[in-house]
């Protein structure tokens, strides 16, 4: 497997605005977000074996990051004090509920016998 170390140095991953659950992004989120792809994406693709899954996670945690960034603005509450580390542990769960559903989903697939065509 490789490190995030041996990512090629032309590989970038470029994010939307917008998750794909239609959920809008704040630009200072989006900004770290779009620092972090290469070597999220990387990290995750080790464990769903495909960068475009990873990218739409992290789209849809940068959209988590940016409601969590509203409703504590909206409730005077102290702001997070490191977005970047916040937004990866948020995509690291969604990573880790992908892989989750993935198993699940294997294990309930159908058996289909041949002889029985």
């Amino acid at each position: 497997m490789k490190s995030t170390k041996d990512v090629p140095s032309g590989q970038q991953y470029f994010l939307n605005a917008v998750a794909p659950s239609g959920r809008s992004i704040e630009p200072c989120v989006f900004l770290v977000a779009q620092g972090i792809a290469n070597q999220a994406v990387c990290y995750a693709e080790k464990f769903l074996g495909d960068s475009c899954v990873a990218v739409n996670l992290l789209e849809e945690a940068a959209a988590t990051v940016s409601e969590v960034i509203r409703a504590k603005e909206a409730a005077q509450i102290a702001p997070i004090r490191d977005v970047r580390r916040y937004l990866f542990r948020v995509f690291l769960r969604k990573v880790a509920e992908a892989r989750r559903n993935e198993t699940h989903v294997r294990r309930c697939q159908p058996v289909v016998f041949p002889s029985l065509r």
